[in-house]
Formats: structure tokens, C-alpha cells, sequence
């Protein structure tokens, strides 16, 4: 007769053994990914957007830049 505890810890293997396995595969599709994208990322020029926009989406996320001379935006006219 089997003891519990030693399928338990062959269950345990497997199942970590599966895991280990799937991050593997996982790892290298991005590895591949990102390898694949990277030749397409460096030939598009950058792009820097006008500074009312920065604003914007700085106001929007809650990390509003505050300017020496310039009030703090209302954060409570933004909460959502």
C-alpha cells in the first residue's frame, strides 16, 4: 500500500514540474515577442505631444505637474 504522504509529495513534483514548464514556455514567447518587435519599435521616430496634452493626461491620472507662478489643479473636479 501507497503511503498518502509520498503521493502527496509526487503530486506536489508534478504540479511543479507543470508549472516550471509552462513558465518556461510563456518566457520564451515573450522572448520572441519582444525580439520580433523590437527592429519595428526602433525605426518609428519619436514623438514627443505638445505640452497641453502632457498636462492633460498628467491631470487625468493624478500626477499633475505644478509649475512655479501656476495653482495646483483641483484634484476633486478630476476624481472620478
Amino acid at each position: 500500500m501507497t503511503d498518502t504522504a509520498t503521493v502527496a509529495k509526487e503530486l506536489e513534483g508534478w504540479m511543479l514540474d507543470a508549472v516550471h514548464k509552462t513558465n518556461t514556455v510563456a518566457y520564451e514567447a515573450l522572448k520572441v515577442l519582444t525580439d520580433a518587435v523590437k527592429p519595428v519599435t526602433a525605426a518609428i521616430p519619436s514623438v514627443t505631444p505638445p505640452a497641453g496634452l502632457r498636462l492633460c493626461r498628467a491631470v487625468h491620472v493624478g500626477r499633475a505637474e505644478v509649475r512655479p507662478g501656476r495653482a495646483a489643479p483641483d484634484r476633486a473636479a478630476h476624481a472620478g
